[in-house]
């Protein structure tokens, strides 16, 4: 089980999340909280707050509690970025440091259908032109290449 903890502020800065009861969760099962930015963990029945440096830009799905080991080492291995696609949108979300670089969106023929050269983000969202088809988008960003084929429908 994954509870997402959403945080959104207006002000940058340095943040800390202090939680309180953690004796009440069943005793001797584990409790985590994960910063998916950071790539680490907190075991909550050790230390029950946390303090972390926070950007307006960053994504709200940056923390999460978990209740076993193999889900902490599931989620601090993630794949970097996150491509996927809903109601004729383009989706693309990092929860580590911000993104620089470009996405080339093509048609299933290998035609290139868009791109986009941007700068320092953490999500973006592409609006596409055509629905029910079959698109493969590549981003490349910070040295690496990332590919994801999308089915919009």
């Amino acid at each position: 089980m994954i509870i997402n903890l959403a945080f959104r502020s207006e002000t940058p800065g340095l943040y800390t999340f202090d939680i309180q009861g953690v004796e009440k969760f069943v005793p001797g099962k584990p409790l985590f909280l994960v910063d998916r930015k950071e790539k680490m963990y907190i075991d909550l029945r050790q230390q029950s707050d946390y303090s972390y440096s926070y950007d307006i830009e960053e994504p709200e799905e940056r923390f999460i509690i978990c209740f076993k080991k193999s889900i902490v080492d599931e989620e601090c291995n993630k794949f970097p970025v996150n491509i996927y696609s809903f109601d004729r949108r383009i989706y693309i979300k990092t929860f580590q440091e911000s993104l620089s670089g470009q996405v080339y969106i093509y048609n299933i023929l290998g035609q290139l259908m868009d791109y986009i050269d941007f700068q320092n983000k953490y999500h973006m969202e592409i609006d596409l032109k055509h629905s029910d088809r079959i698109y493969i988008v590549k981003l490349i960003a910070n040295g690496e290449v990332y590919t994801q084929k999308l089915i919009i429908n």
